[in-house]
């Protein structure tokens, strides 16, 4: 039986499946959309998204639709990968990834990057245009040496924050496409500058993140009680409750290597390395100009020490699961 006799007798299985999972791979592949948990396009991953789009409330008018509009399975192909294709583009933008790779095609529009065809690769206006080798763990090394600055973004607004400030996405662009040695998808730039960015890349649970309002940990009971012969004890707090759970936990266990750090957030030891690298960058991007910053900072220290301490589960993983 064919997929599109398959959704006429209002049973679609074997052939309709495939059919939606060979679209899936096409559009995502010629038009760079990450694949799923930052791993790879294959019958799989297809399977994934081919799975979340069948169980969509949407996706029986859309069937529906098909059937009147599609004579034969060839009609049918054609007409899925642009209901896939919008699928995927939806998908992208109610996830951080997803919204990431959306600003990350506009910074690839600046003139010092050339879009390879065919498909979503880009790699640099003089340099080469075959696929890079660089594997990704160095792509996301390029990133270290890139001081991210951070935007300041009222909690309660109802549009989610920058990733960070324009010149510092444009580097972190740049540090990564230069290190490809050729060209890369939006994907694989993504999940390159997300821990810089402090972006998820995968199935992870986060309790608080930026856009949310933001945790001064006021039913942790005691930690009112810290700083209290500090002049600038409210500026502290301040300054505690604009960074994301990560960079606290991050900034609380400084005793932690990145490999013992990488557990209590989620993430590998090189992406909890970025992190703890980031946090520290914004504390003194915020304090630094402060005439007793350092002071200030050191308390922020305490509370993020306190903060892990009472915010650790019993089995020693603070907030982040997988």
């Amino acid at each position: 039986m064919s997929a599109l006799s398959e959704l006429r007798a209002g049973t679609p299985s074997t052939a309709f499946t495939d059919l939606l999972i060979k679209t899936v791979l096409a559009v995502a592949r010629s038009h760079g959309f990450p694949p799923p948990d930052r791993g790879s396009w294959n019958k799989l991953a297809a399977a994934e998204i081919a799975g979340e789009f069948v169980a969509r409330k949407r996706t029986g008018k859309t069937l529906e639709a098909l059937l009147l509009t599609c004579p034969d399975d060839r009609a049918l192909a054609a007409a899925l990968q642009g209901v896939m294709r919008n699928f995927l583009r939806d998908r992208g933008r109610t996830t951080e990834m997803g919204r990431l790779v959306v600003r990350l095609r506009r910074a690839l529009k600046a003139p010092a990057y050339q879009k390879v065809p065919p498909g979503g690769r880009y790699a640099l206006a003089e340099g080469p245009t075959e696929p890079s080798t660089v594997p990704p763990d160095d792509l996301l090394a390029a990133t270290s040496g890139v001081r991210v600055k951070y935007l300041k973004w009222d909690p309660m607004s109802n549009r989610r924050p920058p990733f960070a400030s324009k010149a510092s996405i444009d580097e972190l662009v740049a540090a990564v496409m230069k290190a490809a040695i050729g060209s890369l998808l939006v994907g694989d730039i993504a999940h390159a500058i997300a821990p810089a960015l402090q972006v998820v890349p995968g199935n992870v649970l986060v309790e608080l993140d930026e856009g949310d309002p933001p945790d001064t940990g006021g039913d942790i009971a005691g930690l009112d009680a810290l700083g209290m012969g500090i002049e600038d004890r409210d500026r502290a707090f301040e300054v505690f409750g604009l960074l994301t759970d990560r960079q606290k936990i991050a900034l609380g266990c400084l005793d932690l290597g990145a490999r013992e750090l990488a557990p209590l957030i989620g993430l590998g030891h090189s992406q909890a390395n970025v992190i703890r690298t980031a946090a520290i960058d914004r504390l003194e991007g915020e304090l630094g100009d402060e005439e007793n910053g350092q002071e200030i900072a050191q308390l922020v220290l305490q509370i993020a020490k306190f903060w892990v301490e009472h915010r650790t589960k019993s089995d020693n993983v603070t907030y982040y699961s997988k």
